[in-house]
């Protein structure tokens, strides 16, 4: 009994796993540069995947993968002599998510859910 439950259970996960692939762009905004320097921000992309894991209430775990690049620049010196230094800051995340979720409606035209995490 314990090895059919056990044999069945890939083939009951199956029918309520769903697999959503994602791919997004990220925006970024600075904010208050000191003086002499300015800050130029990049568009920036991400793409991952996760898991729904459920029927009405459900888990979605998901990880995510992520790159965004702002320059900086700055003028140091005196007034005889400046410099301008510029600085390409690249960043790379890994992101990890876990949400729980409920179904609030499952019609055939219109789907609604709630989650947190």
């Amino acid at each position: 009994m314990i090895l059919s439950a056990l044999a069945l259970a890939p083939v009951l996960l199956m029918a309520q796993l769903q697999i959503n692939p994602q791919l997004g762009l990220t925006f970024q905004n600075l904010t208050e540069e000191p003086q002499g320097t300015t800050y130029r921000a990049n568009t920036g992309w991400m793409a991952g995947i996760d898991f729904r894991i459920g029927s009405a209430f459900y888990l979605q775990p998901g990880l995510f993968f992520g790159q965004n690049a702002t320059t900086v620049a700055t003028v140091v010196g005196d007034t005889s002599v400046t410099t301008e230094i510029e600085d390409d800051l690249v960043r790379n995340l890994l992101k990890g998510r876990v949400m729980v979720g409920y179904k609030l409606i499952n019609a055939e035209g219109f789907k609604l859910r709630v989650a947190v995490g």
